[in-house]
């Protein structure tokens, strides 16, 4: 879009606003799609622990919050326009504490990999279903997926947006090959440990 309008914020939020309520028109939508959504809380057990890389709007932390307790993490890193995902930080930032107010969610605003060196005397076998969608870089995407470490025996992982290169690169390289397909829907999919023989 152009720089202009861009610097024009409520030009922009307004065009944007039409493009989200109009996808045809060039919206893009605000995270995992409602049936992804739906597929993953089929998977994700009541009254469980949750780890969510990646927050952005908080739609899916809301989501998962209703089932149970979440850690999520995003390092919101805007683009040089001051853009994520083409809508701007601080609404990005507002909307997903609104979404997390009163909800049962630890939110930490850092990298994955800063949460982890935080929290790793700590997490050990506790998360029943992780949820990694944050920095669709193969580095990134790496370094996130230390986390199955602290999934429990019979717990989960996801990743989402595997259709995009970098991940499913990254999908072909480690989870395929160390945990065993448990399921799949759009662009994600879900893995769990291989059963040890």
């Amino acid at each position: 879009m152009n720089k202009i309008i861009i610097k024009i914020k409520p030009l922009y939020r307004a065009i944007k606003n039409f493009q989200r309520n109009w996808r045809g028109f060039g919206g893009t939508p605000k995270g995992v799609s409602g049936e992804e959504l739906d597929f993953l809380l089929a998977h994700a057990k009541q009254d469980g622990k949750f780890l969510e890389v990646g927050t952005a709007f908080g739609e899916t932390t809301k989501a998962l919050a209703k089932k149970g307790y979440v850690i999520t993490m995003d390092p919101y890193i805007a683009d040089e326009n001051g853009l994520i995902m083409g809508y701007y930080k601080e609404d990005i930032i507002q909307e997903m504490f609104k979404n997390i107010e009163g909800k049962t969610v630890s939110f930490y605003p850092l990298k994955s990999e800063d949460v982890y060196e935080i929290l790793r005397n700590d997490i050990w076998k506790r998360f029943d279903f992780i949820f990694i969608d944050g920095i669709h870089t193969y580095e990134d995407v790496k370094k996130d997926y230390r986390w199955a470490k602290a999934l429990k025996e019979d717990g989960l992982i996801a990743f989402h947006d595997t259709h995009m290169p970098e991940i499913n690169k990254f999908i072909k390289k480690y989870p395929d090959k160390e945990m065993k397909l448990f399921a799949t829907y759009g662009s994600t999919k879900i893995y769990k440990r291989k059963e040890e023989k």
